[in-house]
């Protein structure tokens, strides 16, 4: 069996801990993501956590900085 490897768009509904945690995953895999909830507090919220554990995997030496700028 072959996998495509293809990256399609995600949307990503409600941004809370699973939302920002499925968006997180699908953007470091390459897919385009958008996320989406009713409330602006929540997005801001999602992105400045994201952000928190991008920037620890960066530290940890997990990721490079580059890559963390592509994710977000």
């Amino acid at each position: 069996m072959q996998i495509e490897l293809n990256n399609y768009p995600v949307a990503v509904l409600g941004a809370g801990t699973m939302g920002e945690g499925i968006a997180q995953t699908a953007a470091s895999a390459g897919h385009p993501v958008m996320l989406y909830d009713v409330s602006q507090q929540q997005l801001e919220t999602a992105l400045e956590n994201i952000a928190k554990r991008l920037e620890r995997s960066v530290k940890k030496g997990k990721i490079i900085a580059e890559k963390r700028g592509q994710i977000l």
